[in-house]
């Protein structure tokens, strides 16, 4: 298995793709890393024979979730890459949910962009938001932590696809919010912020989680609004 020998998450991605190319292969640890990725993407060469579509699976692995995702747009909207894959590749990121932002707001753009095609790349776009979504309901804290899976380019990236994309689930979830809250009150670190919420776990003193604190928000706000309404109405 590739990551036993190199560290880096396009081993992950490397292994997802030449799998699905090549089941019978085998890693020969003589060889350099480079030298064992070029047979499997030479193996798209049939696709396009200008290269652009070796070079764009070469910039995805390499790169992760900092591809260029302007230039992969170009190659789906060509046929020559799909929005499976590029579901499949996101699970081998060692950002997924950055990897996944970066597709959905491919997708959304697309959907914008090109209107015959436009149902098609909105539910892709969903597809993403949503897989965005469900990991974070599905992760646990510890795991997310181990990960340094919310780091802060992924936060930033986050709360701006919420607004540009709709992508508001991730944002939205539990773990998130109290990361947040977490940024907010104890550390603008991230990483600190979530040491210090692990932390927190084994503190004696009694903390709310963010929807709670949410629902108490509202009914205070609800009695007020009918403290108000009755001394308008009946102390005056």
């Amino acid at each position: 298995f590739p990551s036993k020998q190199v560290n880096h998450h396009s081993n992950l991605m490397f292994s997802a793709l030449c799998f699905s190319k090549d089941p019978c292969f085998e890693i020969d640890e003589s060889r350099s890393f480079s030298e064992m990725l070029a047979p499997i993407v030479a193996m798209f060469n049939f696709s396009d024979p200008s290269g652009a579509l070796v070079q764009e699976l070469q910039d995805l692995i390499a790169s992760g979730d900092n591809a260029n995702f302007h230039r992969i747009s170009v190659m789906v909207r060509a046929g020559l890459l799909s929005s499976t894959l590029l579901r499949d590749l996101t699970t081998c990121s060692s950002q997924p949910l950055a990897f996944a932002l970066n597709s959905a707001e491919m997708f959304y753009t697309m959907a914008r962009k090109f209107p015959l095609k436009s149902k098609e790349y909105h539910m892709a776009s969903m597809q993403f938001k949503d897989f965005c979504t469900d990991f974070m309901a599905a992760a646990p804290m510890h795991l997310l932590a181990k990960g340094n899976v919310l780091d802060y380019p992924t936060i930033k990236l986050a709360v701006l696809m919420a607004v540009q994309i709709d992508s508001k689930g991730l944002v939205a979830s539990n773990s998130f919010q109290e990361l947040m809250d977490e940024i907010w009150t104890v550390s603008p670190d991230a990483e600190q912020a979530m040491t210090q919420l692990l932390a927190g776990t084994d503190r004696s003193s009694w903390t709310y989680s963010p929807m709670v604190r949410h629902y108490m928000n509202v009914v205070s706000y609800c009695f007020l609004t009918l403290l108000q309404f009755y001394t308008t109405h009946y102390s005056t």
